[in-house]
């Protein structure tokens, strides 16, 4: 799986290179409309022919894109003149862009650094098993199923505790239950340690209702408010199968996350484009949430502040989206994209409540213009 060293590690290299490096952030997310049809080469064709880089490296980094499967929501290329390319699928979507110049890191390594880091505690009273998730596809597992990529299974240490079913025969027997109680009391340990390794943030518990239940019960305190989900996932699934199940209760629990930030900045964000980035610039927001749709720009005075822009028309302006990316990674605010579209995976819990068609997304574009800051203080 891909790890925080190893965003590190892209940056040098790319940084270490010299020559120009091409980057591309396109969006390839199959679900949708947008992306139907290819369209996403279409995008892309139209974007490289308006760069001015040479035109072996655009047809490189076309046929790369053209000539193989992509996955996951966003596809990211870093190439030069070297012949070198590194490719790379984000979970989550990210702006599309395309760069010639220094090497665009930044929104990569932002996705990567700040995405919520989900486990998933698959148990049963005969086993036990630790999913977590990545906002990155690992390079060599590219062009497989699109969610397995994603996914990892943690392997526990050999002192982790094994089942405890019990040898009486009777599966509700006194003495089996028991030993399924200090199976999961053993298991919190082990969940605790997986998680802080893994810098899990938010737990997923799969499995039957009764035993997930039990389980949540037993854990540590301190897990016990990590979790955001319980999920049922039928016994006897292949590994496929399963990892549809977790992503779709990521979902769910992404987008009750993303509604409760919401709630949040009725109550004390900032809001709109101009006070949102005064206060960015000034370091008072920790989280910024920014609506995909938001068409606006900005534009730096002499001294180097950046203000909204009247359009891209405007004389040396850029896209918000851009500068909020590059502003973000320099103060160390978390920076998020909602869509008012969001599509939200159907549960295979039968408990779970429908979602409608307006999201947070949705809400942020009428409420807040597009963007809002939650404040330090």
């Amino acid at each position: 799986m891909i790890s925080a060293s190893d965003i590190q590690n892209l940056r040098t290299r790319l940084e270490s290179l010299g020559d120009p490096v091409l980057t591309v952030y396109l969006g390839v997310n199959a679900a949708r409309p947008e992306n139907q049809g290819q369209a996403h080469l279409i995008r892309l064709k139209n974007a490289l022919s308006d760069l001015d880089a040479p035109e072996d490296l655009k047809n490189r980094v076309y046929e790369a894109v053209e000539g193989e499967g992509v996955g996951g929501r966003t596809l990211v290329l870093f190439a030069s003149g070297d012949d070198v390319m590194e490719r790379y699928a984000l979970q989550v979507e990210m702006p599309e862009s395309v760069h010639y110049g220094e090497p665009h890191v930044s929104p990569f390594a932002l996705a990567y650094d700040e995405n919520e880091r989900y486990g998933f505690a698959i148990v049963d009273a005969e086993s036990f098993r630790f999913f977590v998730n990545s906002p990155v596809a690992d390079p060599s597992r590219a062009g497989g199923e699109e969610v397995s990529g994603f996914y990892e299974e943690v392997e526990l240490s050999p002192g982790s505790p094994g089942p405890r079913s019990g040898s009486d025969h009777d599966a509700m027997s006194r003495r089996t239950e028991e030993n399924i109680g200090k199976f999961f009391n053993e298991l919190g340990g082990t969940i605790r340690d997986a998680a802080i390794k893994n810098r899990v943030r938010n737990l997923v518990l799969a499995g039957t209702k009764e035993r997930t239940s039990e389980f949540r019960d037993r854990l540590p305190n301190e897990m016990k408010e990590r979790v955001v989900a319980e999920t049922h996932v039928p016994q006897g699934e292949s590994d496929g199968e399963i990892l549809k199940h977790l992503e779709a209760a990521r979902q769910n629990a992404e987008y009750e996350r993303e509604s409760r930030l919401l709630e949040e900045a009725r109550e004390s964000g900032i809001r709109g484009a101009k006070e949102t980035l005064d206060a960015l610039q000034e370091g008072r927001v920790y989280h910024v949430l920014a609506a995909w749709e938001l068409e606006a720009f900005a534009k730096q005075d002499e001294g180097g502040r950046w203000h909204v822009a009247g359009g891209n028309g405007d004389s040396g302006a850029r896209h918000m989206m851009d500068v909020l990316v590059e502003l973000a990674d320099a103060s160390g605010a978390r920076l998020e994209f909602l869509r008012s579209d969001d599509e939200v995976a159907e549960t295979p819990n039968e408990d779970q409540k429908k979602r409608t068609a307006t999201g947070p997304g949705d809400s942020l574009l009428r409420e807040f213009d597009g963007l809002t800051g939650l404040p330090r203080y």
